[in-house]
């Protein structure tokens, strides 16, 4: 992989861990994007990177279905 888009991944992976809202939501569109670069470029995604976006949309339609009247 790419060394500079490696470190990009993992430092948007780290901010990313600590962001709330609005700074959540622009650093979770950034990783999504470098992942779509490495996939365009044919560079496996590291399985940490491929863990915190299945977990991201995992968090996102949980919450979607939380005020979902039964």
């Amino acid at each position: 992989m790419d060394d500079r888009l490696k470190a990009r991944l993992e430092t948007v992976e780290r901010a990313l861990a600590e962001a709330q809202g609005a700074e959540h939501a622009a650093l979770l569109a950034e990783l999504e994007r470098l992942a779509g670069e490495a996939r365009a470029r044919g560079m496996p995604l590291p399985s940490h990177v491929r863990d915190r976006l299945r977990s991201e949309v995992d968090a996102e339609l949980e919450a979607r279905f939380d005020n979902m009247p039964i």
